[in-house]
């Protein structure tokens, strides 16, 4: 039996050493959830290197050139003639929407031309297929991943237009924020982060930033503790890699963003189904798991890129872009490969930009006409065709352009000049696709141009309120002069669309 003065000290002992061992506990928990950028680079090497051992013929499989090529990581030559003849060999016909949206985001990561494997149009098989839904929302997610990761353009009358695969993907929500592989079922983990990955192309869109918002809380509320999720009674690493790649694409750090950040975090486990030979595994003991590896890398591509300050993973076609001087190019040298694939009325006008030094091609002599443009692509094209002086070292105003980015100096130039602003409040959205009623309001901005209050645009009930006045201006100007009188404002602005459209300017 202890006196009072030692029950005292035996309590205050006890205490102490319960802080102490809390305190070291605390402190090893958050080493433990703390994954550094280096040991990110060196879990993606670890993953190639698993790879290839485990591959002696190299024949990489469609994710692991995506996953790769996104790392910074050279995939050897022979990855697009395996593929060519892999289409071949299936005559260009694949059952799933999913086979085919694979094969065209891993020939655009090898700055190839999906409209044309081996003979066939692999995008032309996306938009006009007739089982789209036969995986449930899948196909349709997958699908748009797909068509907006290339950037090409779908033709009017198309099966199925990206507003269509939109309004599909949002009508499958739940009530609960998720979202199921069939309507009406349970909300899926997987699916849900999937979707995501899809709609952070589509943010200028109310109804999007709703459901992007409530699956995002959903995949919060359904984070377990340690981190990572729980799926049909498994803890996969599956579903921790497509939230990473999910909530980069939104711009959230998985590692550091409140609602992700439990005792542990997305990537610290992830990293705890790391195997000792560089893979990673399905189940926690199991060993390492092709699929699982291949998404992991991915995954870790994804975070590599966000934390380098790139753009996203899936927005393959931005990354070729280059913009040279004016005296790159002499008068003999104005064609490009692919100028026939450009619609008629746009030819001259490419060429024209190549011979003016206005826009570069994408690479291989290509100049890819039918993709889609970025708004800081464009800004970046206009300021060069104002001449103006990048302001590099102009303090941030938008989040997510970020300092080290490429285009950071063009549009805080164009942001001072008053001729952008943000999407939203302190964001730019850089990677979204730029519309033409967007690029009409940048020009009306910078050239100081007029209209007169006849100007007819039959379709000008379509267009957003504030950029009304500067359609009219362009549409007057014969700057920007649609289709027999229909302007199409929301439309998405293509490659062959910004040559014309800055080859007018520039010759004016």
């Amino acid at each position: 039996m202890y006196s009072k003065s030692q029950a005292k000290k035996v309590i205050a002992v006890t205490l102490m050493v319960f802080l102490v061992c809390q305190f070291s506990y605390c402190t090893f928990a958050a080493e433990k959830t703390t994954i550094g950028q280096q040991e990110i680079s060196d879990a993606i090497d670890e993953i190639v290197k698993y790879i290839c051992k485990n591959n002696e013929g190299c024949e990489l499989t469609e994710w692991q050139i995506i996953g790769m090529t996104a790392a910074g990581i050279e995939v050897p030559e022979k990855c697009y003639e395996d593929l060519e003849k892999y289409v071949k060999a299936q005559e260009g016909s694949f059952r799933k929407i999913t086979d085919y949206a694979k094969i065209v985001m891993a020939v655009t990561a090898l700055n190839s031309d999906p409209r044309n494997v081996s003979g066939y149009d692999i995008i032309e098989k996306i938009y006009n297929n007739d089982n789209m839904t036969l995986q449930g929302t899948n196909g349709p997610i997958f699908a748009l991943i797909a068509l907006d990761a290339s950037g090409c353009s779908i033709p009017q009358g198309a099966l199925w237009s990206r507003e269509k695969l939109l309004d599909y993907i949002l009508n499958q929500q739940n009530a609960d924020g998720g979202f199921p592989l069939t309507y009406g079922e349970a909300s899926d983990i997987d699916i849900t982060a999937m979707t995501l990955q899809t709609l952070s192309r589509y943010q200028e869109n109310p109804g999007v930033i709703t459901a992007i918002e409530n699956a995002v809380d959903f995949l919060s509320q359904k984070q377990s503790d340690d981190g990572g999720y729980t799926a049909w009674g498994d803890v996969s690493s599956e579903s921790i890699s497509q939230t990473i790649i999910a909530l980069t694409a939104l711009e959230i750090d998985p590692a550091e963003d409140f609602r992700f950040v439990k005792d542990g975090n997305l990537i610290s486990k992830l990293f705890s189904f790391k195997e000792a030979d560089g893979g990673f595994s399905h189940i926690q003991g199991e060993g390492s798991n092709d699929m699982a590896t291949e998404q992991a890398l991915v995954a870790l591509a994804a975070y590599k890129r966000f934390l380098d300050g790139k753009s996203w993973i899936y927005d393959m076609q931005k990354e070729n872009e280059t913009f040279p001087d004016e005296e790159t190019f002499s008068d003999d040298d104005v064609s490009f490969a692919d100028i026939n694939s450009a619609s008629e009325w746009a030819r001259e006008y490419i060429e024209k930009t190549k011979k003016y030094g206005l826009m570069e091609g994408k690479g291989d002599n290509l100049f890819e006409p039918k993709q889609n443009l970025t708004r800081a692509e464009f800004t970046t094209l206009l300021g060069r065709l104002l001449n103006f002086e990048p302001s590099s070292k102009a303090p941030q105003v938008f989040t997510d352009v970020k300092p080290d980015s490429w285009y950071y100096g063009y549009v805080m130039k164009a942001y001072k000049e008053g001729i952008i602003s943000g999407k939203f409040e302190e964001k730019f959205m850089p990677n979204d696709y730029i519309t033409r009623e967007e690029m009409a309001v940048m020009f009306h901005r910078a050239l100081s141009l007029k209209a007169s209050e006849d100007v007819v645009v039959k379709d000008i009930q379509e267009a957003s309120q504030w950029a009304v006045p500067a359609i009219k201006v362009v549409v007057e100007n014969q700057i920007m002069i649609g289709d027999n009188g229909v302007f199409l404002p929301k439309q998405k602005v293509t490659r062959e669309m910004a040559a014309t459209v800055i080859v007018r300017v520039f010759e004016k």
